[in-house]
């Protein structure tokens, strides 16, 4: 039976508890949308998700780190976040995570060769490459000129929604690929939801649908969204108030350089007055002394004319 409401459902997706719930809780969702994030050869079938954050770390209301980690049938670690605020450093942070979870895998004594690729895929809510052209990036190690792979185990996809949300219209199947786009749309508009609209419906977004609701109208799940939404307010009005808080001071530290520097200035202007100064007063104790130096040669001068009676 198809999933339908009598209005939308009105949960966000991409807050931390249900992104848990969406592809840390249910195989099908986490299978259908790694296969449409890595298009890989042979899908995946199954996953075992590894340890990580749990729904009970958010009784507490505290901010956490949020992730998801797998493993395929390949042995492939397959890691996905969910990135709700921009980052200065998000780029570093990406390839940390990634070589953190590359080289875990080496234990003492353990083979090179047993290394198993790491993917780690990025759903992020602000672009962290807006220059680019695609919504769907993915990176690999490749050589400059010629571009061959130095090795398949790295790969990191980034889904910047922003992008896909504001020009899907214009560039169509140029920003993703086409099994991608159902989740592009999902993740970007599910709220706005009453169901999976036909024409990307799919088991994987029913259910998907189905967990959003139950955010809805589960007393618990609803309480823990709510409690995430309003945390998730109190730290962004804490990064406004710091971004404020570091412009004033970088406005301060401005204003005391620019004071340092008229300061410099005035007493470079002072030092040359005073050079100037002790240049023209040199000048004079110089022309002094030349017409000092001519009074007495003209002085010897007549001396000398008088001793000869001239």
């Amino acid at each position: 039976m198809a999933f339908y409401l009598d209005q939308p459902v009105g949960i966000d997706p991409c807050v931390d508890v249900v992104f848990l719930e969406l592809f840390g809780a249910h195989e099908r969702i986490l299978i259908d949308f790694l296969n449409a994030v890595l298009a890989p050869p042979i899908p995946i079938a199954r996953v075992e998700l590894r340890p990580t954050v749990h729904s009970g770390a958010f009784e507490g209301q505290k901010a956490v780190v949020l992730d998801i980690e797998a493993t395929d049938a390949a042995g492939r670690i397959l890691h996905v976040e969910m990135q709700r605020q921009a980052h200065a450093a998000l780029d570093q942070r990406m390839l940390y995570l990634w070589a953190r979870l590359y080289a875990e895998q080496l234990g003492e004594g353990v083979s090179y060769a047993r290394l198993r690729p790491v993917v780690s895929v990025w759903i992020c809510e602000r672009d962290p490459f807006p220059s680019a052209r695609k919504a769907h990036l993915t990176f690999t190690v490749r050589e400059a000129d010629e571009g061959f792979l130095l090795h398949g185990d790295q790969r990191l996809d980034v889904l910047q929604l922003s992008r896909w949300n504001r020009e899907r219209e214009a560039a169509g199947s140029e920003l993703a690929d086409s099994r991608l786009r159902p989740w592009f749309w999902f993740l970007n508009e599910a709220a706005e939801w009453r169901e999976v609209p036909a024409e990307i419906k799919t088991p994987a977004l029913e259910e998907a649908m189905s967990v959003l609701n139950e955010f809805r109208t589960d007393v618990r799940k609803n309480a823990l969204y709510r409690g995430r939404l309003d945390a998730e307010r109190v730290e962004a009005t804490r990064q406004e108030e710091l971004q404020a808080a570091l412009a004033r001071e970088g406005a301060e530290r401005a204003e005391k350089e620019a004071a340092l520097a008229r300061e410099k200035a005035e007493r470079a202007e002072k030092e040359d007055a005073l050079a100037r100064e002790k240049g023209e007063r040199v000048e004079k104790e110089a022309a002094l002394a030349r017409e000092k130096a001519a009074l007495e040669e003209l002085a010897r001068l007549r001396k000398e004319l008088g001793d000869r009676g001239e």
